[in-house]
């Protein structure tokens, strides 16, 4: 492997490996309905493998519609949702004991 010239390829190189480089190829093999937490795997780790399939790069191509040159804002009510779909898929039980157990800083919106 060359040398990187610039921070981007870095982090190209990380998501690639770590298998959070989602591509317009990638969520063919690897959508994210059937994202499952790997044995072993961190759950901050299993949250980032989550969040690129609602986050992609720019100048994503799918049925002709370019995304343009600029990478797609990420809004928290998105992030939000990932979330809810993350602790679903840790554990369906999970949901309703962050509900009980953090119900009043839900409520203040803290």
């Amino acid at each position: 492997m060359d040398g990187s010239t610039n921070l981007q390829t870095v982090w190209d190189t990380i998501y690639e490996h770590y298998g959070i480089n989602v591509t317009s190829e990638s969520l063919l093999d690897y959508d994210y309905v059937s994202v499952n937490i790997n044995d072993g795997e961190a759950y901050r780790q299993f949250f980032d493998r989550l969040l690129p399939h609602a986050w992609p790069k720019g100048n994503i191509i799918v049925d002709g519609i370019n995304s343009g040159p600029t990478v797609e804002q990420m809004s928290i009510g998105l992030m939000n949702f990932i979330a809810m779909d993350w602790l679903q898929k840790i554990n369906p039980q999970l949901m309703n004991i962050v509900i009980t157990e953090y119900s009043r800083e839900l409520r203040e919106n803290i």
